[in-house]
């Protein structure tokens, strides 16, 4: 079944895609723990804007990670290019 992508090696590199995002979105997370070690270092406005900037980027992290897990899923479980374009529409209108 190869509805969704035109060689077999695409669906690999979407999902290698989704993973690293995921990955990088963690370990985003994992510093925005941290935070409040950093707060020591760095004064109060330095410490609210790098805590506006760490968030902003988990945001977008996050975002990639959904949308290449998305596409992933939809490429590998449609049945036929019906389907695909009626299941893109729809993941575009909840995301």
């Amino acid at each position: 079944n190869n509805i969704g992508w035109k060689k077999q090696w695409h669906k690999l590199v979407v999902l290698l895609a989704a993973i690293l995002h995921g990955i990088n979105f963690l370990m985003g997370m994992s510093e925005l723990k941290d935070l409040p070690n950093i707060g020591r270092v760095l004064g109060e406005t330095a410490r609210k804007a790098y805590e506006m900037q760490l968030k902003s980027q988990c945001s977008l992290r996050l975002l990639g990670a959904v949308i290449f897990f998305g596409i992933f899923f939809i490429g590998t479980y449609v049945k036929s290019k019906s389907s695909l374009r009626r299941a893109e529409k729809i993941f575009l209108i909840v995301f």
